[in-house]
């Protein structure tokens, strides 16, 4: 994981990265704070998600908490 921040660091130095820019789901670090992937919208998509899925199935899954 240490390797994979360094190199998130060197793309934000050259330019490449930002800090605060959104990562695209798939190829999301794991350890990615939800933030970072779903931006404004992880308040609304938690919303969503326990008004379809109380019984919270979906993390059965092992993908993405939200």
């Amino acid at each position: 994981m240490e390797e994979a921040y360094g190199l998130f660091q060197l793309a934000i130095q050259a330019g490449e990265s930002r800090a605060d820019d959104l990562h695209c789901p798939n190829y999301a670090l794991a350890g990615t704070p939800l933030e970072l992937i779903y931006g404004d919208s992880l308040p609304s998509l938690q919303e969503f998600k326990a008004a379809v899925d109380p019984q919270n199935i979906i993390n059965l899954t092992r993908g993405r908490i939200v």
